[in-house]
C-alpha cells in the first residue's frame, strides 16, 4: 500500500503543507501505514500494470512518516502517478498596469500597496515571455488608465492579435480618452459603481463624483456607437454592503441608461484576512454582514440579467471562456485560477488577492511563462490549492469556505 517510491520518482517535491488552513476532522484519515492520526488525503491519477489510468483516486499522504499509500487497493502493480491535475495552460494574463489611482476607496488594499507603474518596457518583455496569449487584462489595484502607457500597450496587445480588457472607475474617460479607447481596440472595460445615490457613492469610493462617472459612461457609449465601433464592449461591476445591498437593481437601471451593455459581477466587502487588516477600525464589523450581503447579491443579478446580459455570456458568444472556474477535485473545496496574475514588477502570484512577490524565479520579466509553470515551488503551491489544502494566507478567501466541491 505504499506508494512513496513511485510517488517520489515522479515529482517528489509535491508534499501537503504542514501548516494549512483548518480541515473538517473527517478530512484526516488514520495513516494505513504508521497509523498516526495526522494524515490528509489528496488526489492523483494512477496508472497501474494493465496500462489503464484510474483517474482522481484518492491517496492518503502522512505528515508524521511523510509516506503516501493507497488506503484499499494493494499497490504492487502501480507504475506510474500523476498529481498534477491542475488547469496548466494559461492563455489569459490579468497584468497589472498602475497601482495609483485618483479614487480613494477605503476597502481598496492598492491604497496600501507601493504606488508605481508598469514600465512599457516591462510589458513588453512579459508579451514576448508568454506566447500562448490570447487574451490580456490589463487590471490591478489602480486606475489603469493612470499609467501614461497605457494605450501604448493597447497597442502593443493589438499587434499581437491580443483581446484586451480593462477596467475603469469611469472619472478619467476625457474625449481624448473615450477616442482611443475606441480606436486602439480595447475589447471591453468595466466600470465600478457602488451605488445609485450620489452621496453614498462617494462614502465608498472616497473622492469619485458619481455624476461624472455616469457621463463618462455616457460619453463613451455615444462615441463608440457614432463613430461606428462595436468595442469596447462596457460592463458594470461595484462592491455592495448592507446599507447598499439592496441597491444593485436600481444601479443596474441606471447604467444601463447611460450606456452599459453587460453585467459583470457585484461583490460583498473581502473578508480575506489581508484585506481586512486595512479597513477602517469602524468599518471592520461589517464583514459579519458579508454572508447576507452576498445571498442579496446573488438574489438580485438572477433579475438583473434580465436587463442586461452577463458578460461571461456575452463573452461566451464571442468564444472566450473567461469564467476562470478551474477543475474540481472530488474530495473538497478547492481553488484552480485559470488566469496568471502579475503585479507592476512582473511577479507571478497565484491568484488576484495576493499583493506580494513569491519566488524571484516566478517573475515574467526575467522569465518564460513555462519556466514558471514548472517552476517546483510553483507546482507545489498549485499542487496543495488544487487539493483545497489552504496556506496560512488564504485566510477569509471565499474558495475556503465553500461547502460545494
Amino acid at each position: 500500500m505504499d506508494i512513496t517510491p513511485i510517488w517520489d520518482h515522479h515529482h517528489a517535491h509535491l508534499r501537503p503543507y504542514v501548516k494549512h488552513l483548518p480541515l473538517h476532522h473527517t478530512a484526516y484519515p488514520i495513516c494505513p501505514i504508521c497509523h498516526a492520526n495526522r494524515a490528509i488525503t489528496v488526489v492523483a491519477n494512477l496508472r497501474f500494470a494493465d496500462q489503464v489510468w484510474q483517474n482522481k483516486r484518492q491517496v492518503i499522504y502522512c505528515f508524521d512518516c511523510d509516506r503516501f499509500s493507497l488506503p484499499d487497493q494493494n499497490a504492487t502493480d502501480l507504475t506510474a502517478v500523476n498529481a498534477k491535475l491542475w488547469f496548466s495552460t494559461p492563455t489569459i494574463l490579468n497584468i497589472e498596469p498602475t497601482t495609483r489611482c485618483n479614487f480613494n476607496c477605503w476597502y481598496c488594499v492598492g491604497r496600501q500597496m507601493k504606488q508605481q507603474d508598469l514600465s512599457l518596457e516591462s510589458f513588453e518583455t512579459v508579451l514576448n515571455h508568454f506566447p500562448s496569449l490570447k487574451v490580456i487584462a490589463i487590471v490591478g489595484e489602480g486606475e489603469p488608465i493612470m499609467n501614461k502607457q497605457f494605450f501604448k500597450m493597447v497597442q502593443l496587445a493589438k499587434r499581437r492579435a491580443l483581446i484586451v480588457l480593462t477596467i475603469s472607475n469611469g472619472s478619467t474617460f476625457s474625449q481624448s480618452v473615450v477616442r482611443q479607447l475606441c480606436e486602439e481596440g480595447v475589447d471591453y472595460i468595466s466600470v465600478s459603481i457602488d451605488s445609485f445615490k450620489a452621496e453614498t457613492f462617494a462614502q465608498s469610493r472616497c473622492d469619485g463624483n458619481l455624476n461624472k462617472v455616469l457621463k463618462g459612461i455616457a460619453k463613451l457609449r455615444e462615441y463608440r456607437d457614432s463613430h461606428g465601433y462595436s468595442t469596447p464592449i462596457i460592463g458594470l461591476k461595484g462592491t455592495l454592503f448592507k446599507h447598499t445591498m439592496n441597491e444593485l437593481l436600481p444601479i443596474v437601471l441606471l447604467a444601463k441608461q447611460q450606456g452599459v451593455d453587460v453585467l459583470e459581477s457585484f461583490q460583498p466587502l473581502n473578508r480575506k484576512a489581508s484585506y481586512i487588516q486595512f479597513y477602517p477600525k469602524d468599518k471592520q464589523p461589517w464583514i459579519a454582514d458579508t454572508d447576507r450581503v452576498n445571498e442579496q447579491i446573488n438574489q438580485a443579478q438572477e433579475v438583473a440579467q434580465q436587463i442586461l446580459p452577463r458578460t461571461l455570456k456575452v463573452a461566451s458568444g464571442y468564444g472566450l471562456d473567461l469564467a476562470n472556474a478551474g477543475r474540481k477535485n472530488g474530495i473538497r473545496a478547492n481553488c484552480d485560477q485559470e488566469w496568471i496574475y502579475s503585479l507592476t514588477t512582473g511577479d507571478v502570484t497565484p491568484c488576484c488577492y495576493l499583493k506580494e512577490p513569491f519566488d524571484p524565479a516566478w517573475n515574467l520579466n526575467h522569465f518564460q511563462i513555462d519556466d514558471i509553470l514548472h517552476n517546483e515551488h510553483y507546482e507545489k503551491v498549485r499542487f496543495n490549492l488544487w487539493n483545497g489544502i489552504f496556506p496560512l494566507y488564504c485566510e477569509g478567501c471565499d474558495k475556503t469556505l465553500e461547502k460545494i466541491v
